[in-house]
């Protein structure tokens, strides 16, 4: 029994939207919420906070362009070694 298959299949466009939350990757939503948490309960002082809004910024701008963008840079920079050897 040859089955013929198809030469293209559509992908649901619901099975590649990247999950976000306040505008960015839900991983770095919670790896903010550390970078804001961890220095406070150690130090007990806000002045670190100061850093994160920037940072905040830079990653909503990027995740407006591409929802992705860290899962695409990170698999870049895993195969880093075997490009630049």
């Amino acid at each position: 029994m040859d089955v013929e298959l198809p030469a293209t299949v559509e992908i649901p466009s619901g099975a590649v939207h990247t999950r976000t939350m306040l505008g960015v990757p839900t991983e770095v939503a919670l790896l903010m919420l550390c970078l804001a948490a961890i220095p406070f309960l150690a130090f007990r002082s806000l002045w670190i906070l100061l850093l994160l809004p920037p940072l905040w910024g830079f990653l909503k701008y990027h995740s407006l362009k591409d929802p992705a963008f860290l899962r695409i840079w990170a698999g870049q920079m895993q195969f880093a070694d075997y490009y630049h050897a």
